[in-house]
């Protein structure tokens, strides 16, 4: 992919959710995290550099990975959103307060 950037700086930053003073702690998009707010959400949608498509975006959470895993539910060229989904029932459920998650994220 010869001049398409698939690890960018700026860092990605957050634009919805993930509860109330998330933040954000990164270096690039290569690998971050995000610590939640003092409330719970069941999504995240973070921004990103401009990709010539989208984003493809994994993670743990790493404060319940016994019960949590997350799927990405929406991407766009600059932004991605990830939803938390309870691990034995495959339901939807929320990222606790102060959760860390571990993230990656490449462009496409």
């Amino acid at each position: 992919m010869t001049g398409v950037q698939t690890c960018a700086l700026p860092i990605s930053t957050i634009a919805s959710g993930f509860g109330t003073g998330a933040v954000i702690t990164a270096n690039s998009t290569a690998a971050f995290k995000v610590t939640c707010g003092s409330t719970s959400a069941a999504t995240g949608t973070l921004t990103f550099p401009a990709a010539p498509n989208g984003w493809i975006v994994q993670g743990w959470d790493i404060s319940n990975a016994a019960g949590v895993y997350i799927q990405q539910t929406a991407s766009n060229a600059t932004s991605a959103t990830i939803a938390a989904f309870n691990m034995n029932s495959g339901n939807s459920t929320v990222f606790a307060a102060s959760d860390v998650i571990i993230l990656t994220a490449t462009a496409y």
